[in-house]
């Protein structure tokens, strides 16, 4: 359902990247974490003991990685970035 609605927003806004594209562009820990906290819903707490981090560094890695997935779908539609 997420991906179904993340899909919409992309063809209503124009988007040509794909969550597969912008995917690629994180480490393996923060698509581990994207996945943790947005697909099964848990908390930065509980991821962050999981990888021995504590719930800021948990976060930080979460919010890092959202800036970077934004900065590579800004960067593809501006034609600055090949996918």
């Amino acid at each position: 359902f997420r991906y179904y609605c993340l899909m919409c927003v992309y063809a209503r806004l124009g988007l040509t990247v794909t969550l597969e594209d912008a995917l690629k562009q994180l480490s393996v820990r923060e698509r581990y974490i994207i996945f943790a906290r947005v697909v099964d819903m848990r908390g930065f707490a509980e991821i962050g003991a999981e990888l021995g981090l504590g719930y800021q560094g948990a976060a930080a890695v979460y919010y890092r990685a959202i800036r970077k997935i934004k900065k590579f779908v800004v960067e593809c539609e501006k034609g600055d970035v090949s996918k």
